[in-house]
């Protein structure tokens, strides 16, 4: 496994910015695929959803996964985990993949942490389901919305 901590940094970096590239991919697809044509607050809404997730990727999943005492990151996986199921019918369907991106590595870690004696194993491995079912559905919306443009 990836240990986030000791090294792991520059990976977890790269990885952050696939994850906003794919969503940033995501997100222009949606917008680009309206037949009426793009306006400007359509330029609008992609790049404060871009702005959005690079601030909850960096500020929250980042910082988290680089906590080097205890095990915070099952918690935080699982909120993203829910958070990502709901971000499908509330918010915008490019959220659910990143916070299911989000929930699947913090919840590796902490499955990682788990087995170290750290503690919330079921949390953890709660966290890993959530993030690739998540991941799942996200993958499935942008096929269906990439077919039908």
């Amino acid at each position: 496994m990836l240990d986030f901590v000791q090294g792991g940094v520059s990976k977890l970096r790269s990885i952050g910015l696939i994850v906003i590239a794919a969503f940033t991919a995501f997100t222009l697809t949606v917008v680009l695929s309206d037949n009426a044509g793009v306006s400007a607050t359509d330029w609008v809404f992609a790049l404060t959803s871009v702005a959005g997730a690079a601030v909850v990727w960096f500020l929250a999943i980042d910082r988290t996964l680089r906590r080097p005492a205890g095990n915070s990151q099952a918690a935080v996986g699982l909120a993203c985990g829910i958070l990502g199921v709901l971000a499908i019918p509330l918010i915008f369907s490019a959220f659910s993949g990143l916070f299911g991106a989000g929930a699947l590595l913090l919840g590796m870690e902490a499955k990682r942490r788990a087995a170290l004696g750290q503690g919330r194993p079921r949390m953890a491995q709660w966290a890993v389901v959530l993030g690739g079912i998540e991941l799942g559905m996200f993958g499935v919306i942008w096929l269906t919305i990439a077919l039908t443009v």
